[in-house]
Formats: C-alpha cells, structure tokens, sequence
C-alpha cells in the first residue's frame, strides 16, 4: 500500500502531460464544443489562426506547378496527427493572382477563405472573401476590398448577404470537388498525371519539362540548378524518356518547382549507407 502514493502522483503527471499535448493542438479550442451546431464564425477564426501557427510543425505536402493557356497553379497540404487541416491553392494569371484555403475540422470544411489582386490599366484590386460552414452549410460570407495591400489589412470585413452577390457565396459542394481536384493534383493522378516531354538545356540551368496525357491538358516544368548524373542521364536519352512517368523529386520556391533529386538517386544513397 505504500506504493500507492507514488502511482496517485505518477497518473496526475501523466494527465497533465496529456491535458498539455491536447491543448496545443488547433482541434482543442474547437472540440470542447459538444456538436457541430455550436459553431461560430468566432471559434472558426480562432481555430483557423491556431492551424495558421501551427504550420511550421505540420506535415507538408506540395504539388508541382500546373501551366494551362496563361495561367498555372500548384496547391500545398498541411496535416497535424495525419489529419489534413488546411489545403492552399495558389492561382497565377495574366491579370492577378488568388490564394484559397480550405479549413478542415475532422475532416470536414469549416472556412474558405479566398485573397485576391487583380491588376487592369496601372491600378490593382486587392480583395479578401471569408465563408463559415457548419455542417456543410455556409452560415455567414463577408469580405473587404482595397486599392492598397496595406489600407486592405486595415479595413473591416462586411458581410455578404446572399441576394447581394449570389456568386461571391461558394457553395460547399463546388468546395469539396475542388477539394478532390487538388488531391488529384498532389497525386499527379487523372487529369494530372505527367510524363516527360522534353528537356531544355542552358548554361545555367534545364528545366525538365512534363506533359498531360491529355493532349490538351496541363504542362508542368521542373527547374534544374543543379545537374546530376540522373539528368545528363535523360537529356541524353530523351527518346528513351519520352512519354514516361518520371519520379522526380522537387521543392517549391518563389512559386518554382526546383529540382531536388531523383527517387533512383535517393534508392542508390540509401543502399550505399546500409
């Protein structure tokens, strides 16, 4: 019986060690709502912004950069206990640019928050669009809008009523299809399924260059800074190359997919540290 002091105390450390990894994650703010009808605009915010500083610690996961007439995109994913919480999509045009995020709570969206900048004859646009869902019903849109970035950061969101701006409400079904269309993207799957078309070479640098199966479909390039041996491999065989899956490895910067390696390479290194 003497022992049982000593367990008492080891359980009450152990529970507050638990209580303490709970409470740091986004989803602990959010959960102590006993249903999913208990949801604001408030509590998603403050989840949305505790997702926001926790994404240093996420697992990441990028998609190559998808060119198609003039404009390209690419969509990054970010997972807390492998559990997708937030997607970004990142849309580059002749005009502008838009930035979407998708907040996920248990595997359901709970915000779509769209940032926009459109350029037309020497003026810019910059406007932000929010909208809350619960139970995969919209429940509350607002926005704002500025002729500068900084007078934008410093204006108040006004709320977007359904009969004002029918198209400025995205519907939750259009969300989660896009949703589907980015995982497609990170996967390089269906209508993002690349093989190699071309490599370009420069003193420089080469860009290896990928293609849809689609003959319409969407090209992607890959920036080489730093030639191996598995890229003068393929800029001397292209034609053995051609109309291959490649399984190149690569990083985003600057909005560029860079070059990083190839798998064969990463397979050698490993085999030759065993």
């Amino acid at each position: 019986m003497k022992c049982l002091p000593s367990l008492l105390l080891l359980v009450a450390l152990f529970s507050s060690a638990c209580n303490k990894l709970r409470s740091d994650h986004p989803q602990a703010g959010i959960d102590r709502d006993t249903t999913a009808t208990s949801l604001n605009a408030a509590n998603i915010t403050h989840y949305a912004d505790s997702i926001e500083k926790m994404r240093t610690q996420a697992e990441k996961a990028y998609s190559l950069v998808y060119m198609l007439g003039g404009s390209s995109f690419y969509t990054e994913k970010y997972s807390l206990r492998d559990e997708p919480v937030l997607y970004i999509e990142h849309i580059v045009n002749g005009n502008g640019s838009t930035t979407k995020c998708y907040y996920l709570r248990n595997d359901s969206l709970v915000l779509h928050k769209e940032a926009s900048t459109l350029s037309n004859d020497d003026a810019e646009v910059f406007k932000e669009s929010r909208t809350f869902f619960r139970n995969g019903v919209g429940f509350k849109t607002d926005s704002r809008t500025a002729s500068m970035y900084e007078a934008l950061q410093n204006q108040p969101f006004l709320t977007v009523q359904p009969g004002d701006d029918p198209a400025a409400v995205p519907a939750y079904k259009n969300l989660l299809a896009n949703l589907e269309t980015l995982e497609d993207a990170l996967h390089r799957r269906n209508r993002f399924d690349m093989v190699f078309d071309n490599i370009t070479a420069h003193p420089e640098a080469a860009y290896i260059v990928l293609k849809s199966k689609d003959p319409n479909g969407y090209t992607s390039s890959v920036l080489v800074k730093d030639r191996d041996a598995w890229v003068d491999s393929v800029e001397n065989n292209v034609g053995m190359f051609k109309d291959k899956h490649l399984n190149v490895r690569f990083r985003i910067e600057n909005g560029e997919a860079i070059y990083a390696g190839s798998e064969a390479d990463q397979m050698a290194g490993a085999t030759k540290h065993q």
